[in-house]
This record gives C-alpha cells, structure tokens and sequence, in this order.
C-alpha cells in the first residue's frame, strides 16, 4: 500500500532521527546538535544547557548506547521535518507530546538505538496512538497535554536523554574532590 497526502503526493518516509543524536556546524566547530524541544519549547539555535545530547558514541553514558533511540517510525501525520522531538522537563500527568510516535504495528511503533538493537514498543495510552489521516498535518499542534499516555511519554523520555547533571553529583567535565584519610 501506497501513502499519499491529499493534494501533496505521496509520502517518502516514516522514520526520524531523534532530536538529541546527531551533530551540527556552527560555522566554526562541529558539535552535538542543541535538542531544540527538550525543554519541552522550541529553542530553535539556542543552546540549552539542561539535558544531554550526543553527537559522538562516546557522549552516550546516560542512557547507554543500548538505551539511547537514534531513529524512530513518526506518526505519519506528524512529520513535520528530520526529528522526532520529546520533551523532558515534564513528567507524569503534566507531561506533554511534542511528535507523536507511530502506531501502525498493531498499536506499536518501532525504534532503533546507538548500539544497533531494534525494538517494537507498544503504546499503552490513547494520545499516541492518534488514527492515521494522511493529511499532512500533525495529530494536534505541539506540546499537547499527555493524558493517559503519560507511561508512554516516560518510556520516550528514558529513551532519548538525561539531565547533565543531577544533584549530588558532578557534570560532564566536572570532578568532585574526594578526601580520602588513611588510617592504621
């Protein structure tokens, strides 16, 4: 079966690249791109400073390669360029969808991650699993309310970043002095 978007012509692809993996040049350096909605706003080339993105292998030390979702077959009706966006600041009931996901495997959608594995994810909730219209527009404008797809979007959330630094604990970059005392 042939996709077609009414008065636009056929469809030339279903999978995207997550917004936190890839990398960009900024004129002087090429760098890991910004992860435009991970803040769950369009930052657009600002730099957020907030979650993890990676643009070398060597950058994915949370989640793991085995963990970290480079492609992903996109709602139809939601591609609206390379990436699929997922936004991390918010979670449980007050998370949010950016891009929705697919759902043509029988309710699920499939991913491919940094260490080569695939995997098919079944959708639990209703919101990401918008039926296909082939209109060429996304389900619903961005930043949508989760409902009860909110284990879906932490399932997203887990697969696509991480804070860059947590409490407690140092940054990338960063080493916390330990005091080590030996005694006989």
């Amino acid at each position: 079966m042939r996709a077609t978007v009414a008065g636009k012509g056929p469809r030339v692809r279903s999978i995207s690249m997550s917004q936190a993996v890839r990398t960009r040049n900024n004129g002087q350096v090429v760098q890991a791109v910004n992860g435009q909605w991970l803040t769950g706003n369009n930052i657009g080339n600002a730099t957020q400073t907030t979650w993890r993105t990676y643009g070398r292998s060597a950058d994915m030390v949370s989640p793991t390669p085995s963990l970290c979702g480079v492609f992903a077959d996109e709602h139809p009706d939601s591609i609206n360029d390379a990436m699929l966006a997922v936004q991390m600041s918010l979670s449980g009931p007050f998370a949010t969808i950016i891009d929705y996901p697919a759902s043509y495997h029988n309710g699920a959608g499939g991913f491919a991650f940094a260490d080569g594995h695939a995997e098919i994810h079944k959708w639990i909730g209703r919101n990401d699993t918008a039926a296909l219209v082939y209109s060429g527009s996304p389900p619903s404008e961005h930043s949508n309310p989760c409902g009860d797809s909110a284990p879906d979007v932490m399932w997203l959330q887990k697969h696509t970043s991480a804070p860059l630094s947590r409490p407690g604990r140092p940054g990338p970059g960063k080493v916390r002095a330990i005091e080590c005392k030996i005694t006989n």
